[in-house]
């Protein structure tokens, strides 16, 4: 494992356990927001940043923030 994946895969971890950040753990559904995947071109949250991290995704520093970005961004639409 690389210090990148360490590092993302314990920053997704504190931020699921974290409840302040619970509306953001898990993909918004269409039953909680009907126009949302209409509305967001590119929808993130935690276990999604977590995953693409278990997979290998993110190569740099940079495309791990610019997925983790994605979930304020969002959320102000």
């Amino acid at each position: 494992e690389n210090k990148l994946h360490v590092f993302s895969d314990c920053f997704c971890d504190r931020l699921l356990y974290d409840k302040c950040f619970s509306v953001f753990h898990y993909p918004v559904t269409e039953d909680d927001a009907p126009d949302y995947h209409t509305v967001i071109q590119t929808p993130m949250d935690v276990s999604t940043l977590l995953q693409h991290t278990d997979n290998g995704k993110y190569i740099t520093r940079s495309a791990f923030l610019q997925d983790l970005e994605l979930i304020p961004l969002n959320a102000k639409v």
